[in-house]
């Protein structure tokens, strides 16, 4: 008979939080809970966001104040509830805190400062209240496994902390992405690069196991710690909503893409796609329309390409239902060579056509949509989308 165990999750990214890195951490609280383990979750407090997911389990979750909390939860208040202004000084408030949050973005855009993937992360200081609430379960309950999950940082930092108090509790340290060799986010200032591999280098040796979601990655870190048992984990896609709503799109062929756009992400090139494409085959420009549901900038105006804006996770899965073709953009930078986005699992069970867009040949996306039957390519947009019809 397998042995009850009281597992610990430490993980920012989790339900109310809108982002797909939920669902890792979120799958292993639900299933595990479900198994008969005792389960908790140490996480984040999360703001008022206006499309939360809500999503049910038999686990213990305990969210924890942050620096800059009170003001990250004010700001979403008042940008989410009209009624919440009770007048001109409201309004005072909401344009310094959107100028207060624009300003942050900039730093952690440019330098990556205050991004969730790098010290100084904006969730550093959470660690010692924290660390209260464990010493607490560890007393009343005993812990016997944490399962720490980058990103931010601080979650393995704080788990490493925990395996040296507590010798004896097993530490699982998960990635998503790699945190100081290969990610997205900008180098920064070279010195605090290089205190920070050495913090990730002295910490993740303590680890029991290392997880990763990729083959490239499972490389990268049995090179990296040589002697560490590093297993494979790969992501998959949220299977509890069966009862997805029906929308109607409006097309002969909908595009669909879910997720954040901007940035390496940028969607401009296919504006300008569309753009030659109604100068060259007005036919087929004429059945075509995208849409993007997700959150991001764009300064571009197109009659084709519809910006829904951030939706439920529900209704975004429900886009993805129907579309005819989904798409993907990805950098085609080295540093994007080993990420795989998280909606591709969910993109492969709604079963339609995908179209990969900035994905080189040998990195694990590609890899991932040959193994699946799609044909990965130099092709031009309109060649992808000819093939597609």
């Amino acid at each position: 008979m397998n042995r009850k165990l009281n597992i610990l999750i430490i993980a920012h990214y989790f339900p109310p939080v809108r982002s797909n890195a939920f669902l890792r951490p979120y799958s292993w609280a639900k299933y595990w809970s479900e198994a008969g383990h005792n389960v908790f979750v140490i996480t984040t407090k999360k703001a008022a966001y206006k499309n939360r997911v809500e999503f049910s389990g038999n686990y213990n979750v305990i969210e924890v104040d942050f620096l800059g909390q009170h003001l990250v939860e004010e700001q979403k208040r008042l940008d989410a509830d009209e009624s919440a202004k009770k007048g001109p000084l409201d309004n005072i408030k909401l344009t310094i805190l959107n100028w207060l949050r624009s300003f942050v973005h900039l730093l952690s855009s440019k330098l990556s400062l205050f991004s969730a993937e790098r010290i100084p992360e904006p969730f550093f200081f959470w660690k010692r209240n924290a660390m209260k609430e464990i010493v607490k379960i560890q007393s009343d309950y005993g812990i016997d496994c944490i399962v720490s999950t980058y990103a931010p940082p601080s979650a393995h930092i704080l788990a490493y902390r925990i395996k040296k108090r507590f010798p004896e509790v097993k530490w699982i340290s998960d990635y998503r992405d790699s945190w100081t060799t290969y990610n997205y986010i900008h180098p920064g200032f070279p010195v605090i690069r290089n205190v920070e591999k050495r913090i990730e280098n002295k910490i993740i040796r303590e680890a029991d196991i290392i997880t990763v979601v990729s083959l490239s990655l499972m490389r990268e870190f049995k090179t990296r710690f040589p002697g560490s048992r590093v297993e494979l984990i790969e992501n998959g896609f949220f299977d509890d909503l069966d009862n997805l709503e029906n929308i109607e799109l409006n097309g002969e062929i909908k595009m669909v893409y879910t997720g954040s756009y901007g940035g390496y992400r940028s969607l401009a090139f296919l504006d300008d796609f569309l753009k030659r494409l109604k100068h060259d085959d007005n036919q087929l420009y004429q059945k075509l329309n995208v849409y993007v549901v997700g959150k991001g900038r764009e300064d571009f105006v197109n009659e084709k390409i519809f910006f829904v804006g951030e939706l439920p996770y529900e209704k975004s899965l429900a886009y993805q239902r129907a579309a005819d073709v989904l798409f993907l953009v990805e950098s085609d930078n080295e540093i994007a060579k080993w990420a795989i986005p998280g909606k591709l699992f969910e993109y492969l069970s709604a079963k339609k056509p995908i179209i990969a867009f900035g994905p080189t040949e040998d990195s694990d996306l590609a890899k991932y949509l040959r193994e699946t039957g799609a044909e990965i390519g130099r092709a031009s947009c309109r060649e992808r989308v000819y093939a597609c019809v």
